[in-house]
């Protein structure tokens, strides 16, 4: 996978706003990971990457962590493990 600098900064609010178009019911929270290879190349922009999410969001809690070896699936539900990846998950009620 590839991406440039400016994609990583801006695609967390990108995804989250997506999330939230997807999600039935009204959000409640939050639980917001980063591959931990996104934050290194990131490195000196991850304000950006926050504020952006905090707009997004809303007034609506996250968490947001970093982490090491992910998985996920794509577009078409196939399984798949990759670097550069998010995995954002809202809870909501219905």
């Amino acid at each position: 996978m590839e991406a440039s600098i400016d994609e990583l900064v801006h695609s967390p609010a990108e995804t989250l706003m997506e999330l939230m178009e997807k999600t039935p019911g009204k959000i409640r929270a939050f639980h917001l990971v980063h591959c931990g290879g996104r934050r290194a190349a990131i490195a000196g922009r991850m304000d950006e990457v926050a504020k952006g999410l905090i707009a997004v969001a809303k007034g609506i809690p996250f968490l947001t962590e970093f982490t090491f070896g992910e998985y996920g699936f794509e577009r078409d539900d196939t399984n798949t493990c990759g670097g550069l990846m998010l995995s954002f998950t809202a809870f909501y009620e219905e």
